[in-house]
């Protein structure tokens, strides 16, 4: 809840206003521009402390055999920066970085509990340079049902063709309810 309490411009009047939900119209400018403010860096903060604990947890994943695929899969630090960052480097809208971080506790049982695997071969652009570089790309889209409130995910593995490790890219997902999941990434 925020509370703001500001002398208002329009009026000849010394009074304040004191908010605690977002303005109504024929609210002046100044209270609005201030209300948003106080929103977006809330949001801000919530963004960065879920970013810190999702890159925590990440690091410590282990390799993880994929029954789909016979082999290990790795979480390299690519993956996790795909996340936040599209594949021209350029960084996604924070809400979906955010909905995508949401979604990582859920990335462990989708690879081992998905049965089949959709195999695709593509170019894509590797690193994060100006120069594009394009190689040939495995991916692997895994779909599994899981969390506590039952959910279709979708998980994207690659490898550079020729490559040695197959490793982590994406996850989203599936249907019809597509809306963020909580931040303790129960889904």
């Amino acid at each position: 809840m925020t509370r703001c309490f500001v002398i208002c411009p329009r009026s000849n009047l010394d009074h304040f206003h004191r908010l605690q939900t977002p303005p109504k119209r024929g609210v002046c400018g100044i209270m609005k521009r201030l209300f948003m403010e106080d929103k977006k860096t809330e949001f801000d903060k919530r963004f960065l402390e879920l970013l810190q604990k999702r890159r925590e947890e990440y690091k410590k994943l282990p390799p993880m055999f994929c029954p789909a695929l016979r082999e290990n899969t790795h979480f390299t630090m690519r993956g996790f920066n795909h996340l936040r960052f599209k594949i021209d480097n350029t960084p996604r809208n924070p809400k979906e970085a955010m909905y995508k971080l949401g979604l990582l506790p859920l990335v462990k049982p989708v690879i081992y509990h998905a049965k089949t695997a959709v195999y695709e071969r593509r170019l894509a652009p590797l690193g994060g340079s100006r120069k594009v570089i394009l190689k040939e790309m495995d991916y692997w889209a895994l779909t599994a049902v899981v969390g506590a409130k039952k959910v279709k995910i979708k998980v994207v593995l690659r490898k550079l063709v020729n490559g040695d490790q197959i490793h982590f890219w994406s996850v989203m997902k599936l249907g019809e309810n597509q809306k963020s999941p909580s931040i303790d990434g129960d889904a």
